[in-house]
Order: C-alpha cells, then structure tokens, then sequence
C-alpha cells in the first residue's frame, strides 16, 4: 500500500460466506475486498453485520471468526428484537449493527445490549441503518445507548435528493434531533440510495446541513460494499462523490476518509 498517499478507512461493509444472495463462492467477497484494499489503500474496516433474512443467518459467526485472522476488520454484531440475548458480547465484535425496520423499540433492550458492551470495551459503537421516519420512532430507546458512538449508516436514508439545505434539514430532523442529545457520527455512504448519478449531487445539502450542525469530525465515509458495486466502478465506490470534494479542504477530506472512523476504533477498546 505504499504507492497510495492517504489512506482509507471504511466505516461501512458487508462481508457473507457465499455472498448476500447466497450464490458465490466461499469467501468471494473476502478476496475481492482484499484487492480491493490493496488497490485503495484501505487500512481498516467496519464490517456491518447483518442476519436479517434466512439466507443471511450465520452472519455474525462468519465476521467474527474473519476478524481473527484478518486483524484490520472491526466487526459489528448483528442484533434485533427476536434474537436471543446473550450475556457478554463477544471479544471480537466493536459493537451492534441495528437495522430499525427489524428492531422492536426497547428501553430495557438497549440498557441489556449496552452492558454486555461494555463489560468487554470502553466505548462500543452502534451502526443504525434507518429511515428518519424509523429514527423518529425508536429515539427514545437509542438514546439509552449513551456509553456507546452511534454510527447513522447512508446519511439516515432519506429517500430522495435534497437540493436545499432548508429541504434537507427538514428530512433530516429526526437524525439531528438524536445528535443533539447523544454521540453521533453519520456515514457519508450508500448515496447511490437517493441519487442514482455517480457524483452524488443529490446529497451535497444533505452532507452540507451535517457539517453545518454535526461538524466534519462526526462524519466518516463508507463504501457500502458489496452493494455499491452494483451501481457504481470501483473508484468510484472507494472515493468521496466528486460533487462533495469542494465542501472540505484536504485535511477535512483526511479526517472523513480515515482518521474520525480510525480514532473511534482505537478508542473502542482502549
């Protein structure tokens, strides 16, 4: 990786065993992100665990036995309203991965899921994957993980461009409201979600209102592998959408694409 001048770190993948729709070869993903961390210069990686479909069951083992090995992933473990409680959280897990559409709201969850944490780690995260309107629901009970870094994965999802910074914060009050009372980090990723062209133009006043209320220390990019490959090449996957570059200066740029997700991990367990 030494051809590479900055390096990434990427706050948001997926990895399966045989892909998310079941049909590759063992650990194709694995291998194709190895590359692709070669090629890019990825240092580290947050890896979004995900179990919600029948075919994704197993995932949270697979990522944690990766991790072993591969000492550059820091994986999240997949947790909703139906799956058993355990009673400590793995070693090897950084924290959760919550989708709010499969997450029943509980006050009494949170403070179970955010003890079993801690009892391992210093600063847990929580990576939310949700729409503001499922933020709005769930707010009182995610803000009773206040030891943990909340990670709002693909800008809260809000569903469609935005080309005002008066319509984006609208949209996204619920995420800004959640901000204002605990740790919140936002995922510049997914944008391929609202905005089907490849400079992401759809999100900019998004990410403006974020820098604006949240502050570019609080915001971390992600490529949303492997699914981004399906709507976008590849450099344009591993870099910040080209209609962003001029929101930030270069050092900006360095804290979003490495060193605010870097600095989370090195806390985490430290």
């Amino acid at each position: 990786m030494g051809s590479v001048q900055n390096s990434l770190s990427d706050s948001h993948i997926h990895l399966f065993e045989y892909g998310f729709s079941g049909d590759q070869n063992k650990d194709f993903e694995l291998i194709n992100y190895l590359n692709i961390r070669e090629c890019f210069g990825i240092d580290r990686a947050l890896v979004v665990g995900y179990e919600g479909t029948d075919g994704c069951v197993g995932n949270n083992e697979y990522v944690r036995r990766l991790s072993r090995t591969q000492k550059w992933l820091a994986p999240l473990r997949y947790v909703n309203s139906r799956l058993p409680l355990f009673d400590v959280l793995e070693p090897e897990f950084f924290g959760y991965s919550i989708y709010l559409d499969d997450w029943t709201p509980s006050e009494d969850h949170v403070d179970f899921l955010q003890g079993a944490a801690l009892s391992i780690m210093k600063t847990p995260i929580v990576s939310l994957n949700g729409t503001p309107e499922s933020f709005a629901r769930a707010r009182n009970s995610l803000q009773r993980f206040n030891a943990c870094k909340i990670f709002i994965s693909h800008l809260g999802l809000p569903g469609r461009p935005a080309f005002t910074k008066q319509e984006a914060k609208l949209r996204l009050h619920p995420v800004l409201d959640l901000a204002n009372t605990s740790d919140v980090y936002v995922k510049i990723s997914g944008l391929y979600a609202l905005d089907s062209t490849a400079d992401g133009y759809g999100s900019k006043a998004y990410v403006e209102v974020l820098l604006e209320t949240i502050g570019v220390k609080k915001l971390v990019w992600g490529s949303d592998f492997a699914a981004s490959l399906n709507h976008l090449n590849q450099s344009e996957c591993f870099s910040l959408a080209s209609s962003l570059h001029h929101l930030f200066s270069e050092q900006e740029r360095q804290l979003i694409e490495s060193r605010n997700l870097s600095d989370v991990l090195d806390a985490c367990k430290n």
